[in-house]
């Protein structure tokens, strides 16, 4: 066997050892880690009626108030003239340290986002198994108004998302 060739063989083995290490490390990131002890109570800012208008002259109404727990709860309802397009049932709270906000909506399961980052007046919740939305954006633009932007990636591996802009009733 010929000395460079050891040498090729030793590299290889070191090469695919770092890659294999190099997958384990990133595979195990955790994309949903969640931001511990950020108070529910910066959030109370929601409580009220909001409402927001789309392109098409559609209505989104959002309601939120603080429970019996110190929680907050809320529905959220999509208008089209007289006919409700949408309607969830909306919740956020503190879950084992992180806050989540919980959609549920008809004939299905509710879907737990958790915080996962603030910066200033902006909440993200982020759930990556949800098949769409896989983020929520909560960001507070003054004492009557605040604007939400779901995004996430479609089945078709594009990304997609709904910007609203809600203003105090």
């Amino acid at each position: 066997m010929k000395p460079g060739f050891k040498y090729f063989i030793f590299a290889l083995f070191l090469g695919v050892l770092f890659l294999m290490l190099f997958v384990f490390i990133k595979g195990n990131k955790k994309k949903d880690f969640p931001l511990e002890n950020e108070p529910l109570t910066n959030l109370y800012w929601l409580v009220g009626d909001w409402k927001s208008m789309d392109e098409e002259g559609s209505i989104i109404i959002e309601h939120w108030a603080i429970n019996s727990q110190s929680e907050l709860e809320g529905y959220g309802l999509h208008l089209k003239g007289n006919d409700t397009l949408f309607q969830e049932q909306l919740s956020i709270k503190n879950i084992h340290g992180a806050l989540c906000y919980i959609v549920s909506i008809e004939n299905s399961g509710p879907v737990l986002f958790t915080l996962t980052q603030r910066k200033e007046d902006t909440w993200t919740f982020r759930n990556s198994r949800h098949d769409f939305p896989q983020r929520i954006i909560y960001t507070k633009q003054g004492a009557n108004q605040y604007h939400v932007k779901t995004e996430g990636r479609l089945i078709t591996g594009l990304m997609d998302g709904e910007d609203y802009t809600f203003v105090a009733e």
